[in-house]
C-alpha cells in the first residue's frame, strides 16, 4: 500500500512552486505608490508615460519621483512663453511645500570644470574635451519665466542636476550643482513655508505648460529661426 504521505507532499509541493511563481511575478510588476502625486496621476501611468527626453532623462525623471513626498509634484519637459512667439525648454519643475524648484538635468560623463560666475564650462573625459553653456546661468532664465506663471512670491531654487557625476568630479559643487540623491536629501531637510492649497495652484498653473510633441517641435523652430 502506497504511504498517504506521498501525495500530500506533492500536493505541497505543487503550492510551494504556485507561491514562488507568484512573488516572482509581483517582484517584477510595476506597483502603485502612493507616496506622493504627480500632475494628478497614478504611479503606473507616470512608469507607463513616455516623456520626451532621452532615456538618461527619463531615468532620472523616475528617480526624482521615488524621492518625493506626498502632496509634492513633478511637471517634467515644459515649454513656457517667455515673450512674442518666444519659449524656453524647462526640464523638470518640482512644486511643493518647501517651494518651487527649477531643475535642470545634466546627463554628463567624465569632469566638469566651471564657476558659477563663468559663462562657459568644460566636460573632459577618456574621448571628450567640449565646452558647454554655464548650466546655472542657462537654468536662471528658465527660473525668471516660471516665476512670471506663478501666483503669488513662492521661493524658486534653481538646481543643475548632474545625475551621472559624484562629487569628485566636479569642482562646482555647491547649493546649485548636485546629484539627485544629495538634491534628494537636502529638500526633505527643508521646512515646510506654503500650504496645500499654494501648492495645488502653482501645480495647476504650470500644468497647462507640459509640452506634447508639438510643442517641442514649436520652440526647436522658433529658437532655430
Amino acid at each position: 500500500m502506497d504511504s498517504p504521505i506521498v501525495p500530500v507532499l506533492i500536493v505541497l509541493s505543487i503550492i510551494v512552486v504556485i507561491l514562488l511563481v507568484w512573488g516572482f511575478i509581483w517582484l517584477i510588476s510595476p506597483h502603485e505608490d502612493q507616496t506622493c502625486e504627480l500632475d494628478q496621476t497614478t504611479v503606473k501611468e507616470i512608469r507607463e508615460r513616455r516623456y520626451h527626453g532621452s532615456d538618461l532623462e527619463q531615468q532620472a525623471f523616475r528617480r526624482l519621483y521615488d524621492g518625493l513626498r506626498i502632496g509634492d509634484f513633478l511637471h517634467t519637459n515644459l515649454v513656457i512663453p517667455t515673450g512674442k512667439d518666444r519659449t524656453t525648454e524647462v526640464d523638470a519643475v518640482l512644486i511643493s511645500r518647501k517651494g518651487i524648484f527649477v531643475l535642470e538635468i545634466k546627463n554628463m560623463r567624465g569632469i566638469v570644470y566651471g564657476r558659477e560666475a563663468d559663462e562657459r564650462w568644460r566636460q573632459v573625459s577618456f574621448n571628450n574635451n567640449i565646452e558647454f553653456r554655464n548650466p546655472i546661468m542657462q537654468n536662471e532664465k528658465h527660473c525668471k519665466a516660471v516665476i512670471k506663471h506663478l501666483e503669488g512670491d513662492p521661493d524658486v531654487f534653481n538646481v543643475v542636476i548632474f545625475d551621472r557625476l559624484d562629487g569628485q568630479d566636479i569642482d562646482v559643487w555647491n547649493e546649485k550643482c548636485m546629484s539627485i540623491d544629495v538634491f534628494i536629501n537636502t529638500y526633505r531637510d527643508m521646512e515646510n513655508k506654503y500650504s496645500k492649497e499654494e501648492v495645488e495652484n502653482w501645480a495647476i498653473g504650470l500644468a497647462e505648460y507640459r509640452a506634447t510633441v508639438g510643442d517641442m517641435a514649436d520652440h526647436i523652430n522658433s529658437i532655430t529661426r
